[in-house]
């Protein structure tokens, strides 16, 4: 699970690299369809390593 932009649109997914150079982004959501991304057209900040709540 990775934080990025996106069309400059902040969003924590999945990415998975794809044989023909794109990067799919996969949602956890079933109801949101798959997008696929150019190298260029991401910018990573990083992998997300924990997730805070409040108890």
């Amino acid at each position: 699970i990775w934080a990025f932009s996106f069309g400059g649109v902040g969003m924590i997914k999945r990415l998975r690299p794809r044989p023909d150079g794109s990067v799919a982004i996969l949602s956890d959501n079933p109801s949101v369809p798959e997008d696929r991304a150019v190298d260029d057209e991401l910018h990573l900040i990083g992998r997300v390593v924990a997730r805070v709540a409040k108890l």
